[in-house]
């Protein structure tokens, strides 16, 4: 990063309540007194790669906020909120806090559709399983749903809403949730036929190409298939690079700013490449938004072939016009040259070596403002 005293402080995010973890998925397991590397398994899947096991996801993004769910906006937590009922929000004092139209959508959103999904569900089961479900099992399960308050769900009620008049500084709402889904999950036994939900939704990991990279090849912590076959390095590097034309430059530059021990993230909502963060997201705002071009050693626009981009072409109405739109968020334009040298080869680029001849030159955009520039 580049050494000016006066760059522009990192935005701490309000509320949150995360821990921060270790910086990098890297644990280890022991196996008959012997320590071996854990490796975690990816599939390759159109553009992303997809983690599946929900051990396996929960890791990657708790130590170094690795990807985000397809169900969710960052943080991998569908299910945790689809398992809740919403009887639980009805009462809350948190739930008052909120602006009403979300607190609108928690109350009431699913509620009539939840209703009618599983009765559909039942309606379907119960021709599946004649011999089994029986007309009064679906009177009862009718009944059941049109009045769902019971008497674990006022219990958990009253545990949030006491936790909330006790002290609602040091008691988090999640630790709350996470018992009341513990204790539902382990009383199965007693659980109703009609709150099974046959056709649940599971939410997956969703990698970049160079976030899988990283992992695989900066940790080598991560297994990558393609149509049940594992990848090696130089075939991972094949295959991204005609996936994404973009993938060369891009992965250079995350490279080196996840050395530098900052986050970087995909910076297509503010017209970049990467966004960058300090420790994660739960913690800090994006501080930089990064463009990156790849040159040659006279700093001209290095000369590729179709399948690998160079980037956009650096004028002045393109970096002004980027440079006003990151400002409005409170974020500084940084400006990444990606030097190759002038003689490689093409087959030189076709796997990961062509990393150690790669030079990074990085560089601050900023508006000239007579009023705070004019000099004294």
């Amino acid at each position: 990063m580049a050494n000016t005293k006066d760059l522009i402080k990192p935005q701490r995010k309000r509320g949150r309540f995360t821990r921060l973890e270790y910086p990098f998925p890297v644990p280890e397991q022991r196996v008959d007194d012997e320590t071996k590397w854990f490796y975690y398994e990816g599939f390759l899947r159109g553009n992303s790669i997809i983690v599946e096991n929900i051990g396996e996801l929960n890791f990657l993004y708790r130590m170094g906020f690795f990807g985000k769910g397809i169900l969710s906006r960052s943080k991998p937590e569908h299910e945790k909120f689809s398992d809740i009922s919403q009887l639980a929000f009805s009462n809350s004092e948190r739930l008052r806090r909120l602006p009403p139209h979300e607190r609108r959508i928690r109350q009431s959103k699913f509620r009539k559709f939840r209703k009618e999904r599983y009765k559909q569900h039942w309606k379907w089961s119960s021709l599946m399983k004649n011999d089994v479900l029986n007309v009064q099992n679906e009177d009862a399960f009718l009944y059941h749903e049109e009045d769902p308050e019971t008497d674990e769900d006022h219990e958990d009620i009253e545990r949030i809403e006491k936790c909330n008049d006790d002290d609602a500084d040091d008691v988090r709402i999640d630790d709350v949730l996470r018992e009341i889904i513990n204790k539902r999950s382990d009383d199965t036994q007693d659980v109703k036929l009609g709150k099974h939900d046959p056709y649940k939704i599971f939410e997956f990991l969703q990698l970049t190409l160079e976030e899988a990279f990283f992992l695989s090849y900066g940790l080598g912590c991560l297994t990558v298939f393609l149509s049940e076959q594992k990848l090696s390095l130089s075939a991972m590097w094949s295959e991204f690079c005609q996936r994404s034309a973009n993938f060369l430059r891009n992965y250079v530059a995350y490279h080196y700013y996840r050395s530098k021990g900052w986050v970087p993230h995909t910076g297509l909502k503010y017209g970049a490449d990467l966004v960058l963060y300090k420790k994660g997201m739960p913690f800090f705002h994006s501080s930089f938004a990064v463009s990156t071009r790849l040159v040659d050693e006279k700093g001209d626009p290095f000369k590729t072939d179709e399948n690998i981009s160079c980037g956009e072409e650096w004028t002045w109405k393109h970096l002004i016009s980027l440079n006003r739109l990151n400002e409005h968020v409170g974020k500084e334009l940084l400006l990444c040259s990606i030097t190759l040298p002038s003689g490689i080869s093409s087959a030189e680029m076709n796997g990961p070596n062509l990393l150690r001849s790669c030079k990074v030159q990085e560089m601050i955009l900023r508006r000239w403002i007579p009023k705070k520039n004019r000099e004294r």
